[in-house]
């Protein structure tokens, strides 16, 4: 009998019509998303009675709250990434420069939810999974000079996890040309300048979402997902040259943070945080080596008309939307 094996898992997506209705099973109409690690996972919040029997025994199980939720790890490839930003911030404002495109994803000051159907294929074993209602509720990235492909975290949140009797969709549509930068590739800038001894950035853009389990819908899965706050922070790593970095943290001072990519034929990914605030920190000394210093950053509220934090892709996909 043959056992599971995760580089045999086939992960299949599309955008969801409406709320709690995953979408049905179609050749083609799905997409093909390729990841290092899914960890969307089904939870279900079993109870236990504590009516008094007489004896000394345990209450019954009930059946308890069910919801599905985790991250999922992809490849930053320059086209596939525009569908997993596309679900998170909504369609991108598209600048057409012939031959490319330059896709501006932004944070909505009132958003709205976009809902997925996602199915995971156990190829090897015939088994498969689908997760319906799923929410991308923010992202997180982490920069540095290594050899590694560049990588992206997001968040989601849904309704439920069933099994299903066959895949979604066998021949899922696959972005043809989805080249992934290399870790060395990243560059940091500081208020649009390329920046000196930066080790290491990281920083999460995500919106304070959740599955409604409070309104009483006369089902274990929540109701809906409700959206809260914008919210951006993350890291910088230095190598400790000057005071420069602790001035801007001990000044309150703001910048503008960025992270980008960009490869031999034009394409590009940049997240960009504004008007981002260094906490106090001081580098800490052990060893003989090269010292280092790591300053942790939040963003606050934009100004009015300006948002958080954004990213903008360069490629050669027209629109993100479903294959048919």
């Amino acid at each position: 009998m043959s056992n599971a094996r995760n580089d045999n898992v086939l992960l299949q997506s599309r955008i969801q019509a409406a709320y709690g209705a995953a979408e049905a099973a179609a050749e083609g109409a799905y997409r093909h998303l390729p990841f290092y690690e899914y960890g969307i996972t089904a939870s279900e919040d079993l109870g236990k009675d504590d009516a008094i029997q007489g004896d000394h025994f345990s209450g019954d199980i009930t059946s308890g709250l069910v919801a599905v939720a985790g991250n999922l790890v992809v490849p930053t490839g320059l086209q596939s990434i525009g569908w997993h930003l596309a679900m998170l911030f909504g369609d991108p404002v598209t600048v057409d420069n012939t031959g490319t495109y330059t896709h501006t994803f932004s944070p909505a000051a009132v958003p709205t939810n976009r809902f997925l159907t996602m199915c995971k294929s156990h190829r090897d074993i015939n088994q498969h999974f689908v997760a319906d209602s799923l929410v991308y509720t923010g992202l997180e990235i982490s920069g540095k000079k290594d050899n590694q492909r560049a990588r992206t975290t997001f968040m989601l949140t849904g309704r439920q996890e069933e099994k299903a009797g066959a895949a979604r969709d066998t021949t899922p549509v696959a972005w043809a040309n989805d080249l992934v930068p290399v870790g060395f590739k990243g560059l940091v800038k500081i208020d649009g300048a390329p920046a000196a001894a930066i080790t290491s950035l990281s920083g999460k853009m995500a919106m304070d979402a959740e599955a409604d389990q409070e309104e009483m819908n006369g089902l274990p899965t929540a109701a809906g997902v409700d959206r809260g706050e914008w919210q951006g922070d993350g890291s910088v790593g230095t190598r400790f040259r000057d005071s420069s970095f602790y001035d801007l943290a001990v000044d309150g001072t703001l910048v503008d943070l960025s992270l980008e990519y960009t490869l031999s034929n034009g394409w590009s990914i940049v997240y960009k945080f504004f008007k981002a605030r260094l906490e106090r920190s001081s580098p800490n000394i052990s060893g003989r080596g090269i010292l280092n210093a790591d300053f942790n950053w939040q963003i606050g509220r934009p100004a009015p008309g300006q948002v958080p934090f954004n990213v903008v892709l360069t490629n050669d996909v027209a629109a993100y939307a479903n294959p048919t």
